[in-house]
């Protein structure tokens, strides 16, 4: 990985503790989200991905998009934790049954700085 992604956790450490404005935060952290998810589609587009790997990012990315939840959305503070546990632990899951070079790999290809923007649509 070398010091990016070191470089990148100080940012995202920086960024969350102040010194910058609110609009920043979220501007910096929905860029952040759409680079993961665009890492993780083509993680489980890599060959090298192990089959139940593939799986349980698919499914966590499912859940996610899904209308579907275990405890409804709308009840207040209770309505998308079953959101985090469930797609935290399915990805959380994957990512260590993953190689660290493709994960790698994947991250670099799906990174803004890339020259190349990762295809997303299939």
């Amino acid at each position: 990985m070398g010091g990016e992604g070191f470089e990148d956790s100080k940012k995202f450490v920086g960024v969350m503790m102040g010194g910058q404005k609110f609009r920043e935060r979220l501007r910096f952290l929905a860029k952040s989200f759409k680079t993961e998810i665009a890492a993780y589609r083509l993680v489980i587009k890599d060959p090298r991905t192990p089959r139940a790997a593939r799986w349980l990012l698919a499914a966590a990315l499912g859940y996610f998009l899904s209308p579907i939840d275990a405890i409804v959305d709308s009840i207040p503070g209770l309505g998308f934790v079953d959101d985090i546990i469930v797609v935290g632990l399915l990805t959380w899951l994957a990512l260590r049954l993953i190689p660290k070079e493709v994960i790698e790999d994947c991250r670099k290809k799906a990174s803004p700085k890339n020259s190349v923007a990762p295809k997303l649509s299939s």
